[in-house]
Formats: structure tokens, sequence, C-alpha cells
């Protein structure tokens, strides 16, 4: 994988983790399960892409 194609699929997956954020300051529909465990997932993936040789 090139650095292009990691950066790329690095920002799509900010921008997925965005549509459901974990501790919004102000934000308390964001203090929740479902949206801990979806930025879990993706800090996952995100962290497999960045290692991946």
């Amino acid at each position: 994988m090139t650095d292009e194609e990691r950066n790329k699929i690095l920002k799509f997956i900010d921008e997925v983790e965005s549509q459901f954020p974990y501790k919004v300051y102000g934000n308390y529909d964001t203090y929740c399960k479902y949206n801990e465990g979806w930025c879990d997932s993706l800090d996952r993936i995100r962290s497999f892409i960045e290692n991946y040789k």
C-alpha cells in the first residue's frame, strides 16, 4: 500500500468516525456504549492500517 493510499483510507476513517463521535463535551447523546464501541472499532482499524507493511 502506498502512503497516498494509506492517507486516503485514514482520512475516510476519520470522516466515518465523526458520524457517531464519543464523549463530545456538552452533547450527552454521545456518551453511550454504542458510540464508544464505534470509536474503539475504528481505532483498531486505524491502527492496523497505520502499521500495515
